[in-house]
Protein backbone atom coordinates (compact mmCIF):
# COMPACT_ATOMS: atom_id res chain seq x y z
CA UNK A 1 0.00 0.00 0.00
CA UNK A 2 1.64 3.29 -0.40
CA UNK A 3 1.41 6.78 1.68
CA UNK A 4 -0.30 9.79 0.55
CA UNK A 5 1.12 12.87 0.79
CA UNK A 6 -0.17 16.13 0.76
CA UNK A 7 1.72 19.63 0.42
CA UNK A 8 0.37 22.60 2.37
CA UNK A 9 0.84 25.41 0.33
CA UNK A 10 0.41 29.24 0.99
CA UNK A 11 -2.97 30.32 -0.59
CA UNK A 12 -3.56 33.77 -1.68
CA UNK A 13 -4.21 36.62 0.80
CA UNK A 14 -6.81 39.39 -0.06
CA UNK A 15 -4.85 42.40 0.24
CA UNK A 16 -1.37 41.22 1.43
CA UNK A 17 0.86 44.22 -0.09
CA UNK A 18 3.78 43.17 1.80
CA UNK A 19 5.98 40.55 2.71
CA UNK A 20 3.86 37.64 4.23
CA UNK A 21 5.99 35.91 6.92
CA UNK A 22 5.87 32.35 9.04
CA UNK A 23 4.88 33.66 12.40
CA UNK A 24 3.81 30.21 14.21
CA UNK A 25 3.99 26.59 13.92
CA UNK A 26 0.78 25.28 16.43
CA UNK A 27 2.10 21.59 15.30
CA UNK A 28 5.28 19.93 14.75
CA UNK A 29 6.64 16.63 12.68
CA UNK A 30 5.26 13.74 14.00
CA UNK A 31 1.59 15.81 15.60
CA UNK A 32 -1.84 14.59 14.57
CA UNK A 33 -3.65 17.00 12.54
CA UNK A 34 -7.03 17.01 11.27
CA UNK A 35 -8.44 18.17 8.32
CA UNK A 36 -9.41 21.92 9.05
CA UNK A 37 -7.44 22.40 12.01
CA UNK A 38 -5.14 24.76 12.13
CA UNK A 39 -1.31 23.91 11.82
CA UNK A 40 0.35 27.62 11.56
CA UNK A 41 0.07 31.08 11.69
CA UNK A 42 1.44 33.61 9.00
CA UNK A 43 1.63 37.58 9.02
CA UNK A 44 1.78 40.91 6.79
CA UNK A 45 1.56 44.14 8.13
CA UNK A 46 -2.60 44.12 8.08
CA UNK A 47 -3.35 40.91 8.95
CA UNK A 48 -2.87 37.88 10.76
CA UNK A 49 -4.12 34.24 9.05
CA UNK A 50 -4.91 31.12 10.24
CA UNK A 51 -3.46 27.91 7.62
CA UNK A 52 -5.63 24.64 7.98
CA UNK A 53 -4.70 21.01 7.13
CA UNK A 54 -6.47 20.27 4.18
CA UNK A 55 -6.73 16.37 5.08
CA UNK A 56 -6.28 13.99 8.19
CA UNK A 57 -3.34 13.05 8.46
CA UNK A 58 0.56 13.23 11.19
CA UNK A 59 2.46 16.18 10.02
CA UNK A 60 4.98 14.96 8.23
CA UNK A 61 7.68 18.02 7.55
CA UNK A 62 7.95 22.07 7.52
CA UNK A 63 8.62 23.50 4.98
CA UNK A 64 9.11 26.74 5.63
CA UNK A 65 10.33 27.81 9.17
CA UNK A 66 9.27 30.31 11.62
CA UNK A 67 10.26 33.58 10.50
CA UNK A 68 10.52 32.75 6.92
CA UNK A 69 9.42 35.34 4.20
CA UNK A 70 6.98 33.33 1.66
CA UNK A 71 5.08 33.82 -1.16
CA UNK A 72 1.63 32.83 -2.90
CA UNK A 73 2.03 29.21 -3.36
CA UNK A 74 5.39 28.26 -1.35
CA UNK A 75 4.79 24.97 0.41
CA UNK A 76 4.43 25.23 4.07
CA UNK A 77 4.29 22.11 5.35
CA UNK A 78 3.59 18.43 4.11
CA UNK A 79 1.26 16.05 5.71
CA UNK A 80 0.95 11.81 5.12
CA UNK A 81 -2.04 10.23 5.27
CA UNK A 82 -1.58 6.43 6.22
CA UNK A 83 -3.22 4.02 4.47
CA UNK A 84 -5.75 2.13 5.68
CA UNK A 85 -5.92 -1.56 6.43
Amino acid sequence: MSVNRYDIPLPKIEGAQSEIVVAAWLKQPGDSVRVGEVVAEVSTDKVNVEIASPVTGVLEAILAGEGATVVEGTLLARVVVPPRS
